[in-house]
């Protein structure tokens, strides 16, 4: 199974085209370069899973006679990204190459999620903060040792 990697879209803002392989049952998404996630029917998320029927009912790879089978070797990368004129209005959803091959069109927010990247980008460290709530408090104690030093000089 040759691998590839997500694409930003050429049209829709924080949108990937990200391939996925449907074979022997389940499904391998290519997430990043050289990393895939697989699943089964039972733990597809359900924003590709939502979006496959729509590739597979305007797909004519599914002919039981096999005349339209591709060899998935003989796709150049670049034309696996690019939707058929015939399927122009699947373009912001997903669409199929070959039998076994799909392209899903997903937001940025599930596909950092498939990678394993946190969803919420939580800003506050309380280590950092508790680092320099420290070195506050540490100057303010300094300045009460000093005046408290200095104060029975006078």
């Amino acid at each position: 199974m040759k691998v590839y990697c997500p694409m930003p879209h050429h049209i829709l803002k924080k949108h990937w085209r990200v391939p996925m392989w449907h074979t022997d049952g389940s499904y391998v998404v290519c997430v990043d370069k050289n990393y895939t996630r697989k699943f089964t029917d039972e733990t597809l998320p359900i924003f590709i899973r939502m979006k496959l029927p729509f590739a597979k009912a305007r797909s004519n790879h599914n002919e039981p006679s096999g005349k339209l089978l591709v060899d998935t070797w003989a796709i150049f990368e670049p034309d696996l990204y690019i939707c058929p004129d015939d399927m122009k209005d699947l373009e912001n959803i997903a669409w199929q190459v070959a039998p076994s091959l799909y392209i899903i069109v997903l937001h940025e927010t599930d596909l950092d999620s498939l990678r394993g990247e946190r969803l919420t980008k939580d800003t506050h460290d309380t280590r950092s903060k508790g680092k320099k709530q420290s070195k506050e408090n540490l100057g303010f104690t300094r300045l009460l040792s000093f005046l408290s030093s200095n104060w029975r000089l006078w």
